[in-house]
């Protein structure tokens, strides 16, 4: 029996046999934990050459980038936004005080231009189907910009006047914020409906920034135009209009879709403007007149990519081909100079 169920140590034979098995699978350990080393180290050194070339292509890409073309063209435009994020604080430390808006320029100046007040006009008009077609250019007017932006870099017929567009919308947002910034001035909303100590000429009440846009908050049940216009640090920067002055400049520029369309969007945000209290028609004007003019100066007289803009002009010039879309009949695919 001790022969037939002894121990396994008891045979010789077994002892050989498992001294065999052991050192087999520590020799087929080994292999295996060699060949594993060997593959993650192929696959680091493959992974590290993947790495490196893709390093080395986005610094070449970023090298062909223009920052210092587009660093400039962007310049008045971030200047723009640092007086318009900061507002109040410059105005503190430049002007002091508390920001008291003229109250009595613009009126002045639309009466003795029109004869009349169209912003009452159109308001006795207002109904809630008009009130939605007046936000939405309000709407789409905040992206509008960027939108046009990434047009022109998607389009390569469009690209040479890329860097010209955001110059002169640049411009046009620094020198209108300039204005509201030394010329406060008040909007429709809140000439008319402010009242004041008759003592010391305090404020005592006014409506609320979104001005018409309040009835659709109030339909909406939600003061979705309030906080939007709530949260402006302009509070006082009616003249000129910006919100009319965007679609102006998109339209000097040789617009995405034709030039009827573009001018239409202009007119539209027009009527906007002034049918929702934000805006006396001047200020709708000056706006205009403002995107006009600095469209005349970086075009006529001087900006820093007025002849690259020139050199596209030239060279599309001889295969220049109309196309039509929708009802008008739509030429070139540049910003004119």
């Amino acid at each position: 029996m001790s022969y037939l169920f002894g121990s396994q140590s008891a045979s010789p034979l077994f002892r050989k046999n498992g001294k065999k098995t052991k050192g087999q699978v520590l020799q087929a350990f080994s292999e295996f934990a060699s060949a594993l080393r060997d593959a993650s180290e192929r696959y680091i050194e493959a992974k590290k050459a993947a790495l490196y070339g893709f390093l080395a292509a986005f610094a070449k890409a970023l090298s062909q980038v223009p920052f210092v073309r587009i660093l400039q063209a962007a310049a008045p435009f971030l200047t723009y936004l640092v007086v318009f994020k900061f507002y109040l604080v410059l105005h503190q430390l430049i002007v002091g005080g508390e920001i008291e808006p003229n109250t009595s320029f613009l009126p002045w100046l639309e009466l003795t231009i029109f004869r009349c007040f169209p912003h009452r006009i159109l308001a006795a008009y207002s109904h809630p189907v008009l009130d939605v077609f007046a936000a939405m250019p309000y709407l789409f007017h905040f992206p509008l910009p960027f939108l046009f932006l990434f047009y022109l870099a998607y389009n390569r017929n469009r690209r040479a006047g890329l860097y010209q567009y955001v110059w002169i919308a640049g411009w046009v947002n620094l020198i209108a914020v300039t204005v509201q910034f030394f010329f406060p001035t008040a909007p429709p909303w809140f000439v008319d409906s402010a009242v004041y100590d008759g003592v010391d000429q305090h404020l005592i009440s006014s409506l609320p920034n979104e001005a018409g846009f309040q009835r659709l908050d109030a339909v909406l049940g939600v003061p979705f135009f309030h906080g939007i216009y709530a949260q402006s640090p302009v509070k006082y920067g009616a003249f000129p209009s910006l919100h009319v002055a965007w679609p102006a400049v998109i339209l000097v520029c040789n617009p995405w879709i034709s030039t009827r369309f573009a001018a239409v969007h202009v007119a539209w945000i027009t009527w906007a403007a002034i049918y929702s209290n934000h805006h006396f028609l001047v200020d709708a004007l000056g706006g205009i007149l403002l995107a006009l003019v600095v469209h005349f100066m970086a075009t006529k007289v001087w900006s820093p990519f007025r002849e690259r803009v020139r050199v596209m002009d030239a060279k599309i010039s001889d295969h220049h081909k109309q196309w039509q879309f929708g009802w008008r009949t739509r030429t070139p695919d540049h910003c004119n100079v």
